[in-house]
């Protein structure tokens, strides 16, 4: 038997039963007092409960096979238990007809993921990229192939504006990020996500107030960043820009991830990559006002190169399991109890 098939297939069935006294026994459960909101062949998910806006869970995994050699060995005592509640489910509503459905709900699982640290990294990199030509015109800075490139940075920075020595421009820059989700089920539902940058410094020389979003990155290579990368950055914004003044430098600063966000999260390929620029100014392709001579607009932040994870940029993916999902309809027919 594919244990880890029939775990996801048999997981709402299986979440009936060890949110009873009877299932907790039956699977040797820790009848602490949490619910059980997953379950698989050696390990169980319980939620916590919810605070500051978020839920809150604990995997208890073992070394063993713990609860598929459990459902092997009392397979027959399971298997009634799992009758009785069912039965039982469906008798606690009064008047119960084929057009009633009781409906379950699974909490999300939330992974999260960092860049790699180096360059190259094992199967990320994080970054920034640039262009600078001093004095020249908007469009060649904005639209060149790059002249830099860094993946080596405790932190750096992620955007930047700089007009030129006398004239017209000198330099652009933007950041990349990559993540892994490849560990995660490739057929689970990706609910939500966010992606949290933490903030070093900010100046405004240029006094252009430079707003900045998430977008599309698209590397040479997953691991290690070129100057050639400069130029392969999209402009479909992957949440709401966060303005200069809202850009903090002592604390993340957190993009909510809108569809087209999501969709850029990859379940099968070891990067899922992302950038960030300029949201009004450089993605927009509108040319600020110059201000003067050699003067800086920008914003830092940490990498993946920072001690530990504690301020890395990160991406907090909240995902379901395609079969936990489905809902599950309890109706009374003729006297017998039907699960559609």
């Amino acid at each position: 038997m594919d244990e880890r098939w029939w775990f996801s297939a048999y997981q709402t069935l299986l979440l009936m039963l060890a949110n009873t006294s009877e299932g907790r026994d039956l699977l040797c459960i820790d009848k602490r007092p949490y619910p059980v909101v997953a379950i698989g062949s050696s390990w169980v998910r319980f939620y916590l409960g919810e605070a500051n806006d978020r839920d809150y869970r604990v995997t208890v995994a073992y070394t063993s096979n713990k609860f598929g050699n459990v459902v092997r060995y009392r397979w027959k005592a399971i298997q009634a238990a799992l009758d009785r509640a069912m039965l039982k489910w469906a008798m606690t509503w009064p008047s119960v007809t084929p057009s009633v459905r009781v409906r379950q709900t699974i909490l999300g699982t939330v992974t999260t993921a960092y860049p790699d640290a180096g360059s190259p990294g094992t199967n990320t990199v994080d970054g920034n990229t640039a262009h600078g030509s001093d004095d020249s015109t908007w469009a060649t800075v904005r639209g060149g192939v790059g002249t830099g490139a860094g993946g080596t940075q405790v932190s750096g920075l992620i955007m930047q504006l700089g007009t030129g020595t006398t004239v017209n421009w000198d330099t652009i820059s933007r950041a990349h990020y990559g993540f892994d989700f490849s560990a995660v089920t490739d057929t689970d539902n990706k609910d939500s996500a966010t992606l949290s940058i933490y903030g070093a410094s900010k100046s405004n020389g240029n006094s252009g107030s430079p707003d900045v979003n998430i977008y599309s990155s698209a590397p040479a290579s997953n691991t290690s960043l070129v100057a050639g990368d400069f130029d392969g950055y999209g402009t479909t914004a992957f949440a709401t820009a966060i303005t200069y003044a809202n850009f903090s430098t002592t604390a993340y600063n957190v993009f909510t991830l809108n569809a087209s966000g999501l969709a850029q999260i990859s379940l099968t390929a070891t990067a899922s990559n992302f950038g960030l620029r300029s949201a009004s100014y450089d993605a927009a392709n509108s040319e600020p006002t110059r201000n003067g001579n050699s003067l800086y607009d920008n914003m830092q932040a940490n990498f993946a190169d920072a001690a530990d994870t504690t301020n890395d940029p990160k991406l907090e993916l909240t995902h379901t399991s395609s079969v936990s999902r489905l809902r599950i309809g309890v109706g009374i027919f003729g006297g017998g109890v039907a699960v559609f």
